[in-house]
């Protein structure tokens, strides 16, 4: 979830949305961490069936850097591909 969360984000910090650098980085990096660890405090302290973990918090935040990466590099192939005339 966390790798195609950082995909949908990277396409809204490539069409530069963001206004200033500190708006960026914080909705690029700081929501997605504090997201996945307010999912996992829900998950410990509110729903009696699941299990808040620290773990799992860093895996999403693995898969949310991999994501981040894989769209980076995406979007640097698409921008060399498209600046060759045929």
């Amino acid at each position: 979830m966390f790798f195609f969360l950082a995909i949908t984000i990277s396409i809204d910090y490539q069409h530069n949305i963001f206004k200033n650098k500190m708006a960026a980085i914080a909705f690029c990096w700081v929501f997605p961490v504090l997201f996945g660890l307010a999912i996992e405090g829900v998950q410990h302290f509110f729903l009696p069936m699941r299990q808040g973990d620290l773990k799992d918090w860093f895996f999403d935040c693995l898969g949310y850097i991999h994501g981040f990466v894989a769209a980076k590099t995406f979007f640097k192939i698409k921008a060399k591909t498209n600046g060759k005339s045929d």
